[in-house]
């Protein structure tokens, strides 16, 4: 099990986004990197105001663990969008999407 506190990992979007301009700028081939968000609040069509992936997993498993509050997400930026991998609940406990 997992547990996310308040100092535990992630970054905010314009963070993830930063690293990602980086990793391309060492390799404009890159088409995936893994992200770690926190602290952000999944809609049907983005996470924390980043798009998802057009092929993404349906976003309503994700939408219910969150209840509408941030929570943090591990994905996978591509440049069509992202692709959420797992969340982590209230407890801590680690929620596969």
């Amino acid at each position: 099990v997992l547990e996310v506190h308040d100092d535990g990992p992630g970054m905010s979007p314009e963070e993830a986004l930063d690293e990602v301009a980086r990793a391309l700028g060492e390799d404009p081939w890159t088409e995936s990197w893994p992200i770690v968000l926190a602290g952000v609040v999944p809609d049907r069509v983005s996470i924390g105001g980043l798009p998802l992936h057009p092929r993404a997993r349906d976003p309503w498993r994700l939408i219910a663990v969150s209840g509408g509050h941030p929570l943090t997400v591990a994905a996978e930026w591509t440049p069509r969008g992202l692709r959420p991998l797992t969340t982590w609940d209230d407890e801590g406990m680690a929620v596969i999407l």
